[in-house]
C-alpha cells in the first residue's frame, strides 16, 4: 500500500497564513485591493516539524488562487552566486528574463555566457525590474539560511525594494530551521526577520510546535478506518514520536508496511488495524529514535550501487544530469537507471526537467545530511574527486561556469594542486561581481592549502602562483579598507616577482604598490614604483601594461595641482586603452580627463567624461571606480546648481555601496550626499550623513579621506550654527592639512576659523586668520578659488570690512559665471545683495 501523509494538525497556522495572504489572493483574482498585498512569511521550526511541508501546502493554495509560484531550495553556502534564484529565472524566461544581460550572463547557457563579467547590483536590479513588471507572485525559498550569501542579499534587496515599499504584489515564503535563541547574531536571515536589512518591515513569523495528539489521530484516520483502537494508538504514536510530524509519519508508514494496518479492500476505502489493545498499549512499535534514524531506515534497503548514487548526489549539493552522474559513479546506463528508479520509489530523490534535460537531486537537505553522515572519509574524498574530474571534462575550455564547484570538489577530494587555482579563479569571479568579502575568504583558503599544493608544481610555477594569489588578496583587502594587510600582501607578491625575475608580474605588483602609496599620500614612493612599472613595461614592449601606471602618474600630478602634466598622462592612458579596446582601462582615462576638465572650469566636458566612465564601470562591475566617477559627477552637479540630480545620484551611490557592503564607497557617497543636503537646507540629515561618513573613514579611509569628510561636516555645522562643535573639528583639520590636503582646502579652513573668531568677538584674531588664509598654499582650480572668495567675503563682512567683502564676492561671481558654476554664482549674488547699500545696485 503506497501512503503519503497529508497535512494535518496545522489548521491554525494555515488559517493565519490565509489571512495574511488574503489581499494577494483577491488581487490575483481580479478584485481591487487597497491594502498592501506583498509580505514576507517565515515558517520556522525544528527538523521534522514540517516547515517545508507547510510551505508546499502554501504553494498549492497560491496556485489555486491563480498566483504565479516559484519554489527553490538552498543546497549549501558554497554554491554559485544567486543559485537559489535560478528557478525564478527559468520560470520567467517566457516573460523576457533572458532580455536582461545581467541575468542572461548569470543563468544563461553556460557555454555561451562563460567569462562574461556581471556585477551583483546589476543582477539584483534586473530581478527587481522583472518582478515589478510581472503578475502577482509567490516566491517559496526553502531553507534560505543555507544559501550562498549572494542569494540571501538578493532576497533582502527584492524584499526591501518590492515588498517593503507596499507597491508590488509579491510575497516571499521562507522556511528556516529555528535557532536555539531568538537573538542569534550569526543567523544569516536575521536582517530579514527583524527588517533591519529589508526596509524596516519585519517578517511575519510562523513558528511550528510539535503535533498534538488530536492531530495524530486525524492523520491516522486518513489511512485506517475508525475503531476503538484508533485513539489509544494515536496517543501512543504521539507519545513515542514526541510530536514530530516526520517521525510520526514514518511510524505509520512502518505499521502499513509490516501489516499492522491492512490494505483497503476497495478503492477509496481505508485499511483496518490488526493489533490488539494490549499490543497498542504495551507492544513494540517501529519508532525511530530520531529523525536521522528514520531516514537511515529508509536508506537501509538500497543496493550498494543505489547508495553510491545517493552519496554522489549528496556530495554534489546540486542536481546532476544523467551523463554526469553516470561518469561520477562509474556505472553503466542500465545500472544507473535501476539506481535512480530505486531512489525515486523510496522518495529520496526527485527528477525535474531543465531545458529539456532530466536532472536528479535529493528531495530534502536533511536526507543529504544523513547520507553524508554515513559516508566514510575515504569514499567522501573519492566521490568529490570523481565529481571534480567529471565536471572538468564536461566543461572543458569553459570551466569558469562551474569553477566554484570545481574548487570545492577538488579541495574536499584532497587534490590541492587543482583546488588552489580553481579557488583563485572562483574568487576573481566573485570579486568581479563585487562579492569582495566572499572572494577574499576563498583567496585565504587558497593561501592555506598553497603549501600542500606547491608540492605538485615546479618551484618557479609554485612561487608564481603564490605571487598572483597575494596580488589578488592585496586588491581585495584594499577594497575592504584593510590597508596594513593589503600592503603586506602586495609586498610579498612583489618580493616573489623579483625573485622570479618575472618582469610582467613585477610591472603589476609595482603598479599596485604605487596605487597604495598614492592613496596614503606617499607620492615620492608612489612615483618610484610607477617609474619601475613603466620601465619594465617598456622593456617588455607591452603598452597595455603601461595604462594603469600612466593613470596613476596622472593622478599624482593632479594631486600636486599640475593639471597640464596630469592631462598628458591621462590622455596617454586613454589612447592606449582605445588602441587595445580595453574598456576597464578606458574608465580610468575618462575619469581622469573629467577631473582635469572640472578643475579647469569646463563643467560640460567634465560631466561628459564622468558619464562615460560611469557607463564603462557599470558594464564591467568596477565598483571602486564607479563610486569615484559618481562622486565626481555629484561635485559637478553641486557646482552647476543641479542639486536634485546631485541628490538622486548621491542616493544611488550610497544605496549601491550598502547593497554590496562597500564601506569606503558608503563613506564617499555619504560625504557628497551631505554636501548636497546642506545646499538644499536639509541640515539635520546633512550632519548625520557627514558624521556617519567620518566614522567609516576613521576605520577604513586614508588621512585625505578623513580630512575631506571633516571639511564637509564643518560646512554643515557652520550653516546649522553649531559653533561649539566646529572648533575642535577645525583644529583637527588644520593639523592634518600639511599631510592630507590634496584638494587645497587649507585657505578655506583658515577663513572658517576667522569667521568663528569674528562671531566670538575676537576681531583681531579673525583678521590674523584671514591673513593666514591668504598666505596659505592653495589650488588654482576655479571651484576652489570661487569657494575661497565667497568665504572670504563672509569673513570680511563679519569683521566689518565691507569693501573687501564686496571685492571678494565680485571675484567669486566672475569665476562662477565664467565656469558655469550657477550655484556659486547665486550664492555670490546673495552676498553682494546683502552687502550693497545702493538700492539700485542691490536690485540688479
Amino acid at each position: 500500500m503506497g501512503w503519503s501523509p497529508t497535512l494535518v494538525g496545522r489548521a491554525a497556522e494555515m488559517a493565519h497564513i490565509r489571512t495574511v495572504l488574503h489581499p494577494l489572493f483577491r488581487l490575483a483574482e481580479g478584485e481591487a485591493v487597497d491594502a498592501p498585498t506583498g509580505c514576507v512569511l517565515v515558517i520556522e521550526g525544528a527538523d521534522g516539524l514540517g516547515r517545508n511541508r507547510l510551505a508546499a501546502e502554501v504553494d498549492l493554495l497560491a496556485r489555486r488562487h491563480g498566483l504565479s509560484v516559484t519554489r527553490s531550495r538552498a543546497l549549501g553556502d558554497d554554491q554559485r552566486a544567486f543559485e537559489a534564484f535560478r528557478p525564478l529565472y527559468e520560470d520567467e524566461l517566457a516573460n523576457g528574463a533572458a532580455e536582461y544581460p545581467a541575468l542572461l550572463a548569470t543563468f544563461g547557457d553556460a557555454r555561451i555566457q562563460a567569462g562574461k563579467r556581471v556585477e551583483r547590483y546589476a543582477v539584483m536590479k534586473a530581478f527587481a525590474q522583472l518582478l515589478a513588471n510581472g503578475p502577482p507572485r509567490l516566491l517559496v525559498l526553502h531553507e534560505l539560511q543555507r544559501a550562498q550569501q549572494g542569494s540571501i542579499e538578493l532576497a533582502e534587496y527584492l524584499i526591501r525594494n518590492l515588498v517593503s515599499t507596499g507597491n508590488h504584489p509579491i510575497t516571499f515564503v521562507i522556511t528556516r530551521r529555528a535557532s536555539e535563541t531568538d537573538d542569534d547574531t550569526n543567523d544569516p536571515l536575521l536582517g530579514i526577520l527583524t527588517g533591519e536589512r529589508t526596509g524596516g518591515r519585519a517578517a511575519e513569523r510562523v513558528v511550528l510546535e510539535p503535533m498534538s495528539a488530536a492531530a495524530v489521530e486525524e492523520l491516522l484516520l486518513t489511512v485506517v478506518a475508525d475503531s476503538p483502537l484508533v485513539r489509544p494508538l494515536a496517543a501512543r504514536i504521539h507519545q513515542d514520536g514526541a510530536g514530530s510530524p516526520f517521525i510520526i509519519a514514518e511510524m505509520i508508514r512502518a505499521l502499513v508496511e509490516t501489516g499492522h494496518i491492512t490494505n483497503p479492500q476497495a478503492r477509496g476505502t481505508r485499511g483496518r488495524l490488526t493489533m490488539s489493545l494490549e499490543q497498542v498499549r504495551r507492544g513494540s512499535l517501529p519508532v525511530p529514535r530520531s529523525l536521522r534514524d528514520a531516514l537511515k531506515e529508509r536508506l537501509a534497503p538500497l543496493s550498494p550501487n543505489s547508495q553510491r548514487v545517493a552519496a554522489t548526489l549528496a556530495v554534489s549539493q546540486d542536481s546532476l544530469g544523467f551523463e554526469l552522474l553516470q561518469s561520477a559513479c562509474d556505472l553503466s546506463e542500465s545500472e544507473l537507471m535501476v539506481c535512480i528508479n530505486d531512489l525515486l520509489r523510496a522518495r529520496l530523490a526527485h527528477e525535474r526537467s531543465i531545458d529539456g534535460n532530466a536532472r536528479i537531486s535529493l528531495v530534502r537537505n536533511r536526507i543529504r545530511d544523513v547520507i553524508l553522515g554515513q559516508t566514510t572519509p575515504d569514499l567522501y574524498r573519492l566521490i568529490n574527486r570523481k565529481l571534480g574530474e567529471a565536471l572538468e571534462l564536461r566543461y572543458q575550455r569553459n570551466s569558469e561556469v562551474i569553477v566554484e564547484s570545481l574548487a570545492r570538489h577538488f579541495e574536499e577530494g584532497g587534490f590541492p594542486a587543482k583546488a588552489m587555482p580553481y579557488m583563485v579563479q572562483a574568487a576573481k569571479k566573485l570579486i568581479t561581481r563585487t562579492f569582495v568579502s566572499e572572494g577574499l575568504l576563498l583567496l585565504d583558503r587558497a593561501l592555506t592549502i598553497e603549501p600542500e599544493a606547491r608540492r605538485f608544481f615546479t618551484l618557479d610555477d609554485a612561487d608564481r602562483r603564490r605571487a598572483e594569489l597575494q596580488l589578488e588578496r592585496a586588491r581585495a583587502l584594499s577594497h575592504l579598507g584593510d590597508w596594513p594587510a593589503a600592503r603586506e600582501a602586495v609586498r610579498c607578491a612583489d618580493d616573489l616577482a623579483q625573485d622570479l625575475n618575472d618582469l610582467h608580474l613585477q610591472t603589476r605588483t609595482a603598479t599596485e604598490l604605487a596605487a597604495q602609496a598614492r592613496r596614503h599620500l606617499q607620492y615620492d614612493h608612489a612615483l618610484d614604483h610607477l617609474r619601475r612599472a613603466l620601465q619594465l613595461a617598456e622593456i617588455l614592449g607591452n603598452r597595455r601594461l603601461q595604462i594603469e601606471p600612466l593613470y596613476e602618474f596622472g593622478a599624482i600630478q593632479w594631486s600636486r595641482a599640475n593639471l597640464d602634466a596630469a592631462q598628458e598622462y591621462f590622455n596617454r592612458a586613454l589612447a592606449s586603452s582605445e588602441a587595445y579596446q580595453d574598456e576597464r582601462a578606458l574608465a580610468l582615462g575618462t575619469n581622469g580627463l573629467g577631473l582635469i576638465s572640472m578643475c579647469k572650469g569646463q563643467s560640460t566636458e567634465a560631466r561628459r567624461y564622468f558619464e562615460q566612465s560611469m557607463a564603462v564601470c557599470e558594464k564591467n562591475g568596477m565598483m571602486d571606480r564607479l563610486t569615484v566617477a559618481r562622486i565626481n559627477l555629484i561635485e559637478v552637479y553641486h557646482l552647476t546648481g543641479k542639486l536634485r540630480k546631485g541628490l538622486d545620484l548621491a542616493d544611488r551611490t550610497v544605496a549601491h555601496a550598502r547593497e554590496v557592503a562597500h564601506r569606503y564607497g558608503i563613506a564617499l557617497g555619504l560625504r557628497y550626499r551631505s554636501l548636497i543636503l546642506t545646499d538644499i537646507g536639509r541640515l539635520v540629515d546633512s550632519v548625520e550623513n557627514a558624521e556617519e561618513a567620518l566614522r567609516i573613514c576613521r576605520e577604513v579611509g586614508s588621512a585625505e579621506d578623513i580630512l575631506s569628510v571633516i571639511i564637509v561636516l564643518i560646512r554643515a555645522r557652520l550653516v546649522v550654527g553649531q559653533g561649539t562643535e566646529v572648533l575642535p573639528l577645525l583644529q583637527e583639520a588644520l593639523e592634518m592639512v600639511h599631510i592630507a590636503d590634496a584638494e587645497g582646502f587649507q585657505p578655506i579652513l583658515h577663513v572658517w576659523r576667522a569667521r568663528f573668531l569674528a562671531h566670538s568677538g575676537q576681531l583681531e584674531d579673525a583678521h590674523s586668520a584671514i591673513e593666514d588664509a591668504l598666505a596659505a598654499p592653495s589650488r588654482q582650480w576655479p571651484q576652489q578659488k570661487c569657494r575661497l572668495q565667497l568665504n572670504l567675503a563672509r569673513a570680511y563682512e563679519a569683521i566689518g570690512e565691507t569693501d573687501s567683502a564686496l571685492d571678494a564676492a565680485e571675484i567669486g561671481l566672475r569665476i562662477a559665471d565664467a565656469c558655469g558654476f550657477r550655484y556659486y554664482a547665486m550664492r555670490a549674488r546673495h552676498v553682494l545683495a546683502r552687502l550693497q547699500t545702493d538700492e539700485t545696485t542691490r536690485a540688479r
